[in-house]
C-alpha cells in the first residue's frame, strides 16, 4: 500500500509483474522497498531499503537488477555511495536535462514526461526546453520531502 495516496492505485500482482519482465520490452528495476524519503533515514533503515529492495526484486524476478531509482529523485553522497555499495551500475534521479559520457551513472537525470504534456510540452521537452530545473523546483521539493540529515541533491552534484 502506499500510505501517501488519498485512494491508493491498483497495484500489479507480482505474477504479472514477472510475466512482463520476463515476456515484454518491459524491465522492473529497483525503486527501495517502501519509496521513503532515504534523506531523513538512519544509516542501517537506508542500506535495507536499497540492498534489501535490490535483493528482494532480483529474488521475485530471477534475475540481476542493475538500475536503481531514488525515490522522489532525492538523494546525497551517502545514497549514492549505498547504491553503488549495492552493486547497482546505474542510478536516475528527477533532475531534467541531459546525460553525456561526464555524467555519474549513479547520478543520471532524466526527462518526465506526463500524461498531461500537450504536442508543445512534448516537443520542447524533447528539444531541450525543460533541461534545467525551474527556480522554485529546489524549494518546493524541500518543503514537501523536508532535508532530513543529508540534504536532497541535483543529479549535477559531485561524488
Amino acid at each position: 500500500t502506499f500510505t501517501w495516496y488519498r485512494q491508493p492505485p491498483p497495484l500489479i500482482p507480482w505474477e504479472r509483474v514477472v510475466e512482463l519482465d520476463r515476456s515484454s520490452p518491459l524491465r522492473f528495476e529497483a525503486h527501495t522497498r517502501t519509496h521513503p524519503n532515504l534523506c531523513v533515514l538512519d544509516d542501517g533503515r537506508v542500506r535495507d531499503e536499497i540492498a534489501g529492495g535490490k535483493a528482494d526484486l532480483e529474488e521475485r524476478l530471477g534475475r540481476i537488477v542493475d538500475a536503481f531509482c531514488y525515490p522522489a529523485g532525492l538523494f546525497g553522497p551517502r545514497e549514492r555511495a549505498l547504491v553503488e555499495d549495492a552493486g547497482f551500475r546505474t542510478a536516475v534521479s528527477c533532475e531534467p536535462g541531459v546525460n553525456t559520457r561526464a555524467t555519474d551513472p549513479l547520478a543520471l537525470r532524466r526527462i518526465q514526461i506526463d500524461a498531461s504534456d500537450t504536442l508543445l510540452d512534448f516537443r520542447a521537452k524533447l528539444l531541450g526546453g525543460h533541461d534545467a530545473p525551474l527556480r522554485l523546483r529546489t524549494a518546493w521539493r524541500r518543503r514537501r520531502y523536508g532535508a532530513g540529515s543529508g540534504s536532497p541533491r541535483a543529479a549535477s552534484s559531485s561524488r
